[in-house]
């Protein structure tokens, strides 16, 4: 149901298109709590309440895409340098790999590390630890696709 997945159905032009509503929805439901005045727990939990309903669609039997495009809506709004520089190295697995099912979690991992760098807000590392976490969980039938070897049991 994500943008990947519409993709590789239907078509790159409509595939981007969902990806760009999935990035807005992130986007959008950080920006909304911050024009509230919330605190930034509330900010939190908004963007994870988004990233769950992109996941957990009611209107699809709770089986949705990965939410990466929704994660990336997210930090882009808390954490734009940062989002940046994960884009940046997506691109660049994605070009080695040419597996975009593993690029996003694998690039994804850098992300905590990258606003502790950067930004040294504990509270915002946390929580994309939080995330980063969820979504490896989330990916983790593509990884071990994508390495078939490391996953084959030794007698």
């Amino acid at each position: 149901m994500g943008a990947a997945n519409v993709i590789r159905h239907v078509g790159i032009w409509e595939g981007l298109l969902v990806g760009l509503i999935d990035i807005a929805k992130g986007a959008v439901t950080v920006l909304v709590g911050m024009a509230l005045g919330l605190s930034q727990i509330w900010i939190f939990a908004a963007g994870a309440a988004a990233l769950l309903g992109h996941n957990f669609p009611v209107f699809a039997g709770f089986r949705g895409g990965k939410g990466a495009a929704t994660v990336l809506g997210i930090f882009l709004v808390l954490a734009p340098r940062e989002t940046a520089v994960v884009i940046g190295i997506i691109g660049l697995c994605f070009f080695i790999t040419r597996n975009f099912s593993f690029s996003i979690p694998v690039s994804f991992v850098f992300l905590p590390l990258l606003i502790w760098l950067f930004t040294g807000s504990l509270a915002l590392v946390i929580y994309s630890l939080i995330i980063v976490i969820f979504m490896g969980l989330r990916s983790l039938p593509h990884i071990k696709q994508a390495f078939p070897w490391a996953t084959k049991t030794r007698n």
